[in-house]
């Protein structure tokens, strides 16, 4: 949801900032794709360069995807993938962490105060990571969650109910119990 229209005069922490005489570069997901639009610019962000977007990233599998029924997303929802076709320089965060690198330096040589943001995208559904990090775990050997319901009067506004598929074996996690 765009906080900007339940709360047009909400002053973020980059605003604040900016309002108060910093420079405020930012990049990644610090909000919600497209909640605000065009990431807060200008209101919240320096004129300095560009916000630096990134997109979500998908399994390149997905596009296979079936109907597996209930509230269980219907692509994968974690995909390791080969690092002979999809090396570092593919992944979104490893793009953001490299510009958010050179924007710290460009803050640092400017002067004057600064706040930079940088919002990873991981951990975040779909889990897509190489496969070197996911070979230094046996699936076997994770528990699952221990809790299958949410703390007493936690906001809606904290959960999803949302099973997660992974198309490439088949393996079904269904959500919490309704209500949870």
């Amino acid at each position: 949801h765009d906080f900007r229209i339940t709360g047009p005069d909400w002053i973020t922490l980059p605003e604040h900032f900016k309002n108060h005489g910093y420079t405020t570069l930012g990049g990644g997901k610090t909000y919600h794709s497209g909640s605000p639009p065009n990431w807060d610019e200008p209101k919240s962000w320096s004129n300095d360069q560009p916000y630096f977007p990134t997109s979500p990233q998908h399994c390149p599998k997905s596009s296979e995807a079936i109907d597996v029924g209930g509230q269980v997303t219907s692509s994968d929802t974690w995909c390791p993938l080969d690092e002979t076709q999809y090396p570092d320089e593919y992944y979104s965060d490893y793009k953001l962490a490299n510009h958010t690198i050179e924007t710290l330096k460009y803050v640092n040589d400017k002067g004057g105060p600064w706040f930079v943001a940088a919002g990873f995208r991981r951990p975040h559904v779909p889990w897509i990571m190489p496969r070197r990090y996911w070979d230094m775990y046996n699936n076997d050997e994770i528990p699952t969650v221990a809790h299958r319901s949410r703390p007493k009067n936690s906001p809606d506004i904290a959960f999803h109910n949302q099973g997660v598929y992974l198309y490439t074996n088949g393996t079904k996690y269904l959500p919490m119990p309704n209500p949870f």
